[in-house]
């Protein structure tokens, strides 16, 4: 079956030399896969105080000096994270990976002390075993689509780094599932008490084969309100059949399908609105 899954890590106070990262969830080595591809559809990072770059490195990719590397700017304002890659994720093309390579992960910064600056990327698998997610492509959407609804969750992140603890759509602060029903999660905006301190967001469940969907805290309406439908146009090589990359959840699996932060140093509380279809 189809998988999405979530890598993540943080540096703290990163300095004028690439720091490998710690790992807040997975690790940089691909899942074992041995049917179809796997790729890197995108990756993020969030901007703080500072400006700095984030590095994947691996001999099986490119090369084992510079990789990817991606540079981010400072938090704005507005707290918005910066995409660091939005050019990779809304091509026809993305990175192939290797099963069972391990990718390293570093970020380079200003060593501003305290300052937390986390990165997520977002790996696609053709097919994993033992993953049993629930996906569907646009044009499946756009013919079961019947009605849109919104799930407010409001979870608060740590302050370490690491993923806050998981809050179940069923604890929603507003909206309600009609009983045994699908639906697809299409997008999702988001706020925040302290304003540029969240990196990411996930869902977890039973319906996302127990893996983590990563999410970037961007203040991009434009970008959110629609990741998952312009993550599948992104990825199909002909446009007019988008990958089946929309996460379904059925209602009945609310109470264990759990909505995760990431957060920087600094206390703070977030309220996502997940943008969901119910689905025929």
């Amino acid at each position: 079956m189809a998988a999405l899954d979530t890598i993540s890590g943080f540096v703290t106070a990163p300095g004028a030399a690439f720091t490998a990262v710690t790992f807040s969830n997975g690790t940089g080595t691909i899942r074992n896969f041995n049917q179809g591809n796997a790729y890197l559809v995108t990756l993020w990072t969030q901007g703080n105080t500072s400006a700095g770059y984030t590095r994947v490195l691996s001999p099986r990719l490119h090369d084992n000096v510079n990789g990817i590397t991606v540079r981010w700017d400072a938090a704005t304002a507005a707290g918005n994270t910066l995409v660091t890659s939005a050019p990779t994720v809304f091509t026809q093309w993305q990175q192939p990976l290797v099963a069972q390579d391990t990718l390293a992960f570093s970020i380079l910064g200003s060593a501003v002390a305290g300052d937390i600056i986390n990165f997520s990327a977002l790996i696609y698998y053709d097919y994993l075993v033992g993953s049993v997610g629930n996906f569907i492509g646009e044009k499946e959407l756009d013919a079961r689509a019947k009605n849109m609804t919104t799930l407010i969750i409001s979870n608060t992140g740590g302050t370490t780094g690491a993923w806050s603890a998981g809050v179940a759509l069923s604890a929603a602060t507003f909206g309600t599932l009609k009983a045994n029903t699908n639906y697809a999660l299409v997008g999702y905006s988001y706020s925040e008490t302290a304003p540029g301190n969240c990196a990411s967001f996930a869902i977890q469940g039973v319906d996302t084969g127990n893996l983590f969907i990563g999410m970037p805290a961007v203040k991009e309406y434009s970008i959110t309100s629609e990741w998952f439908t312009r993550l599948g146009r992104a990825m199909a090589s002909d446009i007019a059949n988008p990958f089946p990359i929309i996460p379904v959840i059925n209602s009945a699996n609310a109470g264990g399908t759990l909505v995760y932060n990431l957060n920087n140093e600094n206390a703070n509380t977030t309220l996502i609105s997940l943008q969901l279809v119910e689905l025929s």
